[in-house]
């Protein structure tokens, strides 16, 4: 599969002539047939309003699909007016065919990794430019792919770790559980929330004053328990001295080919000089399912639907009217519904066995499920199918972390 996102460092000659290299994004056909590429770039500290600038730049070089880099005057004047010199470097988006997203990045961070999973916060972090400098996770197989993939395993149970033990950072990161707050009402901020791992997120931020938070959770976490849930999160951060911004994104706008909707607060210190922030801008493309999706020859024979449940389905899609459509996936309701589309319906940790089938015949293997949120293909699987299926479930979605980390590092560039 292509990659969706890299990080690239232009030579002081690429800044001169206005050059994008395009090395880390080879492969597949999204600009086979393209002699051009529109670059959008934002303008952040350069114009009032912050809004994308499109650049269109000649495609050039001897790339095998397409060429190794994209050259344009005007791409020069903004890496001038960025601020852009050599040894800086670029977090690169790959938003639709011939059509790429860039940020610049400024000096190194370091954030911690919560309830880490399978790391999906950290790839997107990384790629912005971050250092992971500690993670914490409590289930094993999730230990275990996390560092087959990153080289160093995550501490255990949070509940258990001392804030005063967690390294310095710049960043707090994490997908903490949806818990409701047992004496909400009370209103008292911080000590409200004790007994949840919110709890803990918090105690840490108390101690170490990082710069930013970035938090996720499900996308019904504004309205959960009438929406006192998030009202105490949000009232507890604004407590501890941060501004909050909070939001649903659904990874179906950003690269990902699985509609997941998904609740995000980026609190921000309020005692640090930050440029405004705004959320990512939806991408112009959806993702493509068929550069996901694996030649049906290799896949295992234990993936693939009885032929019972393939010909069950089958006849409920055609009393509901429809016809099969290829490539797509097939999810089924509680209620028997049969819905197919060119994306995914959310991965879920707990999902029955055949709760989506790829073209109504065959369940997804494991590198279609990463695919899917978003991880490269280099990404190891450690562990079984039935624990990756799990891991997925819960995971987040990688580009929607990449978007999100630019997003920070822009707000951040002054603090």
């Amino acid at each position: 599969m292509t990659p969706r996102f890299a990080t690239i460092a232009p030579t002081a000659a690429d800044l001169r002539g206005g050059v994008l290299p395009l090395g880390p994004l080879r492969g597949g056909p999204w600009l086979s047939d393209a002699e051009t590429l529109r670059i959008e770039v934002p303008t952040d500290g350069i114009s009032d309003d912050g809004a994308a600038r499109q650049i269109d730049a000649a495609l050039s070089g001897d790339g095998p699909l397409f060429g190794e880099s994209a050259q344009s005057p005007e791409l020069a004047a903004w890496y001038q007016e960025a601020g852009l010199t050599a040894g800086g470097s670029l977090l690169i988006r790959r938003i639709g065919r011939g059509r790429v997203r860039v940020s610049p990045l400024g000096p190194p961070f370091r954030f911690i990794d919560l309830f880490a999973g399978i790391g999906g916060f950290r790839l997107g972090f990384e790629a912005a430019g971050g250092e992971c400098v500690f993670s914490s996770e409590i289930d094993a197989d999730a230990c275990d792919t996390y560092e087959a993939n990153f080289g160093d395993r995550p501490h255990g149970d949070i509940t258990a770790i001392d804030a005063a033990d967690v390294p310095e950072h710049d960043l707090l990161l994490g997908g903490f559980p949806c818990q409701a707050f047992s004496i909400i009402g009370k209103r008292r901020g911080f000590e409200d929330t004790r007994g949840t791992l919110f709890f803990d997120v918090a105690r840490i931020l108390k101690e170490r004053r990082p710069a930013a938070a970035v938090l996720e959770n499900v996308k019904q976490f504004r309205t959960h328990d009438g929406g006192r849930t998030c009202a105490t999160v949000v009232n507890t951060l604004e407590e501890l001295g941060y501004t909050t911004h909070v939001t649903v994104l659904n990874a179906l706008n950003y690269g990902v080919a699985q509609r997941r909707e998904r609740t995000f607060i980026v609190a921000l210190r309020n005692d640090l000089e930050t440029a405004p922030f705004r959320w990512p801008e939806p991408y112009p493309e959806r993702a493509d399912l068929a550069e996901i999706l694996e030649p049906d020859d290799a896949v295992a024979p234990k993936l693939w639907g009885t032929e019972y449940i393939r010909a069950k389905r089958l006849a409920r899609l055609r009393e509901q009217g429809k016809q099969p459509i290829r490539p797509s996936i097939w999810h089924e309701n509680k209620g028997g519904h049969i819905g197919q589309h060119p994306y995914s319906c959310a991965l879920r940790a707990n999902a029955s066995h055949s709760y989506l089938l790829v073209n109504g015949e065959r369940r997804p293997t494991g590198r279609e499920l990463l695919r899917l949120q978003g991880f490269p293909d280099d990404f190891r699987i450690a562990v079984s199918h039935r624990a990756l299926r799990k891991q997925c479930g819960n995971s987040v979605a990688v580009p929607v972390i990449a978007e999100v980390a630019a997003a920070v590092r822009r707000a951040l560039r002054d603090a």
